[in-house]
This record gives C-alpha cells, structure tokens and sequence, in this order.
C-alpha cells in the first residue's frame, strides 16, 4: 500500500527571503475552496437537522401540556395584554402560536422590550416570588396562549415528574435569557446589540420550522 506523500520542502538555495526556514508547498487555491464549501455545507446540513429536531421537540412538548393539564385556550391580537405590571400572579401561560414581547416601562415613561416569546415558550414566571407580575406580556400579532392555573398545575406536577421536568426546564431557559440579555448589554455596543437581536430572533424562528 502506497503512503501518503509528506509535503515537499524544498531547502535554501540563497534566494529565499527567510533564511534557513524551509519552504512549504501549499494547497492550490481550488482545494482550499472546495475544502471550505464542504465544511460550510456540512455545518448547514448539521443546522437544519438541529432545527428539525428543536422543532419536533417543541411539538411534542407542546401535545404532553395539552393532554396533561386541559389548559384554557385564549385567541390574541396584535397588541392584547397578555398581564401587566402588578397584576396579580395566578397564571403560567404557554404560547401556542404567535410572537409575544415583554415590556417594562423606563422612568420617562418609554417603552422597553426586554424579551420575546415564540411557540412553546412559557411566560408569568416572573410574577411567583412577589405574588404580582413584574412586566407587561403584549401580543404581536394573532396567536394562541394556553392559561394553567399556577396551584393546580403544581398539584398536577407532583402527580407527574416528566411535568415537573418539563417546568424546571422552562424556569432555567428563562434564567439562561436574563443572563445572556444582562451580559449584551453590559458588553456590547448598540449596533453589536441589534445584530445580537436579530441574530437570536433568526434562530427562533429556525428552531419553530419558521
């Protein structure tokens, strides 16, 4: 069996501008971009297959939350409020269908979207340790929540430990979010925040099969 040729080095004649060094043959420039085409397609088909199954996972989480808790289904619009800032907390909501955003007021009074929310999102944990939201959830366009009282799907999760998983990983994606939306804007410019933003609602709606 024949071996792989080693790279051909070729010693110093004189001429080299670095003496001593050896010279070594690179790849002819139509390897290198076939090299880089390849790895590019590998890396999107590993994307796509990843977001295939964050989507089908979203799905079947979805279906066990209806099966399990009969939640109460609520049609919303463009601009229905969801709760508001010192509502008091009784409610999780799941998200269905549609886009929300989260809404906390600056001191001046403008508006201050500190979070977006896509199918299979849950929001209102926000309201469980003082007993009273602490933002506004909007509806940005047509979609459908799914209201669980909070006492009875407690009772329901103790009954059940894939629920109570389930609900422990929403609370951590939740904690995740706040941690990464503190560190940009603690470490990125306004334009780096913006291209963050896109970039996070890109893969949100890649990770729905939108």
């Amino acid at each position: 069996m024949a071996l792989p040729r080693p790279p051909s080095i070729r010693a110093h004649d004189g001429n080299d501008p670095k003496e001593g060094q050896p010279m070594l043959s690179s790849s002819p420039p139509s390897a290198d971009r076939a090299t880089r085409s390849v790895a590019a397609a590998a890396a999107a088909a590993w994307d796509e297959d990843a977001n295939r199954r964050a989507s089908q996972h979203i799905t079947d989480t979805l279906k066990l939350l209806h099966e399990a808790f009969a939640p109460q289904r609520r049609l919303v619009h463009a601009g229905d409020v969801i709760y508001s800032n010192g509502d008091r907390f009784d409610n999780l909501y799941v998200l269905n269908s549609g886009f929300f955003k989260i809404v906390n007021l600056a001191p001046d009074g403008r508006e201050l979207v500190v979070g977006l929310k896509f199918r299979g999102d849950w929001i209102g944990f926000d309201g469980i340790a003082g007993a009273r939201y602490g933002c506004d959830a909007v509806a940005m366009d047509t979609g459908e929540v799914w209201v669980l009282r909070y006492e009875r799907a407690l009772q329901i999760c103790l009954r059940r430990p894939e629920l109570l998983q389930l609900l422990h990983e929403a609370m951590s994606r939740e904690i995740a979010r706040d941690r990464d939306s503190l560190m940009s804007v603690c470490t990125l410019s306004a334009d780096a925040r913006v291209a963050d933003f896109l970039r996070y609602w890109a893969e949100s709606l890649a990770r729905r099969g939108m």
